[in-house]
């Protein structure tokens, strides 16, 4: 519960998106972390840094392209 109340807010400064949206979002994140490390054996090695490294691009990648999504429809 602890991280939901800090990265709902976070990706709602970063992408302008409402509450439901960061919420829709927060929850792909955290399956998607699992899946990942079900994948990987639960097990933190070079490879699941490196994947996770990748993965947190693609998804500040996402919050800039939907901030940038906000604004350009807010004018």
């Amino acid at each position: 519960m602890h991280e939901r109340n800090k990265t709902i807010p976070s990706i709602m400064q970063k992408t302008g998106l409402s509450q439901k949206e960061a919420e829709t979002i927060f929850t792909y994140m955290i399956h998607d972390s699992f899946a990942v490390n079900r994948t990987h054996r639960f097990v933190k090695d070079k490879q699941w840094y490196r994947d996770v490294q990748i993965l947190n691009q693609f998804i500040n990648a996402g919050y800039q392209k939907l901030a940038q999504n906000k604004k350009e429809s807010e004018k």
